[in-house]
């Protein structure tokens, strides 16, 4: 079905599909068509007016959307899944595939995410504007891919049911259309605060009792290197001396800092680790502060160990699978479970992290008196640096 013209196009990207492609430089194109048609003449064949009448033909790009779907990187999530576990064969025959998403949440996860990056960019945007091009704010920024992915938000949600490990909601990003990488899934992005509370399941474990003062004052640690470091809580004052439970409400560096010294990071990455967390995990005085790479589905997982009363289960999507026969391949109803936390811990942590939302000096009491939400509720937050 493909005219004189169009065949030539094609043939005429083989030499280099980006450099000459119709979407994004169409006069090369053009040129890099003719030149085909060209030599087709010169080899006897074409004639005189098929040469004429093709290379006066313009270039006709069809203009389609594309239908990225209900979740769609979930469901690329499940496409991936299958054609590792069952081949193309399965995948692509005809197989029924059931999945633990929920549709109702999905959309709540969709349009409240859209609707925060909405926010955060309009703050980027007038950051941007208000630094000129040599201020920090630019800095490492060089080319073109630089400058959006310096000042275009993106961001992910995961949603997983910690009894049985299901995922409800996914979005990886934005957009599917503008960008497949899935960062709910592949990115890896400091945890900042949110690392915070390996650390004090680790101490509570040990026999630390949440009552436990420690000083929030200024204090000058001896790296392994010789240098000198001074960690800072965000709001960059001192406090005085608080309990376990205050520091980990008010998110204060300098108390989590300090309490690391004393269990050693080493145990607070083994935590971690037995926790959920998959990545690499370096064991340094700065980890209340979250400067190891963590994945959010790893992370989310992990944080439901607190409410599963110290029961991990690993998360899962896909529920069941069957070919066009009818034969299940695959089937469960929920993820993997292992005990990593002792429940009196896990209780312990979740009363802690219920201080983050409850107390008025809590991190995250804005989300009682900002947006009303009244539901018993644990959590923590987690900003790095510039608040991202």
């Amino acid at each position: 079905e493909l005219t004189l013209d169009e065949c030539a196009l094609l043939v005429g990207l083989l030499k280099g599909p980006y450099y000459y492609s119709p979407i994004g430089y169409p006069k090369r194109a053009i040129e890099r068509r003719d030149w085909v048609l060209k030599r087709m003449y010169l080899e006897g064949k074409i004639s005189t007016s098929d040469l004429r009448s093709a290379s006066l033909r313009p270039i006709m790009l069809r203009q389609q959307e594309q239908e990225s779907g209900e979740a769609p990187y979930f469901t690329e999530y499940i496409r991936q899944h299958m054609e590792a576990t069952h081949g193309f064969e399965v995948l692509y025959g005809g197989a029924s595939v059931f999945t633990s998403l929920d549709s109702r949440v999905q959309r709540i996860a969709e349009e409240e995410l859209q609707r925060q990056l909405e926010e955060i960019q309009r703050k980027v945007d007038r950051d941007r504007l208000r630094n000129p091009p040599d201020s920090a704010f630019w800095e490492g920024v060089e080319t073109r891919e630089d400058t959006l992915a310096a000042t275009v938000v993106q961001g992910a949600f995961v949603a997983l049911d910690p009894s049985t490990g299901l995922i409800l909601a996914m979005v990886g990003g934005r957009d599917f259309n503008e960008s497949k990488f899935n960062r709910a899934l592949q990115a890896l992005r400091q945890p900042g605060s949110s690392f915070k509370p390996f650390i004090y399941t680790a101490a509570i474990d040990k026999g630390y009792p949440p009552t436990m003062r420690l000083p929030d004052t200024a204090v000058t640690i001896k790296m392994g290197d010789g240098s000198l470091w001074r960690p800072e809580n965000y709001d960059r004052k001192f406090l005085g001396w608080m309990t376990m439970r205050e520091g980990l409400a008010m998110s204060r560096n300098v108390v989590t800092t300090r309490l690391l010294e004393q269990i050693g990071p080493r145990v607070a990455r083994t935590y971690a680790q037995r926790m959920g967390i998959s990545t690499p995990i370096r064991p340094v005085l700065s980890l209340g502060m979250g400067t190891s790479e963590v994945k959010l589905i790893d992370l989310t997982s992990a944080f439901g160990v607190f409410a599963n009363r110290g029961i991990r289960v690993s998360p899962v999507a896909v529920l069941k699978v069957a070919n066009k026969g009818g034969s299940v391949l695959e089937e469960r109803t929920q993820g993997t479970k292992e005990v990593v936390l002792k429940e009196a811990t896990a209780a312990v942590m979740a009363s802690l992290l219920r201080s983050v939302m409850d107390l008025s000096s809590g991190t995250a009491y804005s989300a009682r008196t900002q947006y009303g939400f009244r539901r018993p509720a644990a959590g923590k937050t987690g900003t790095t640096q510039n608040f991202v």
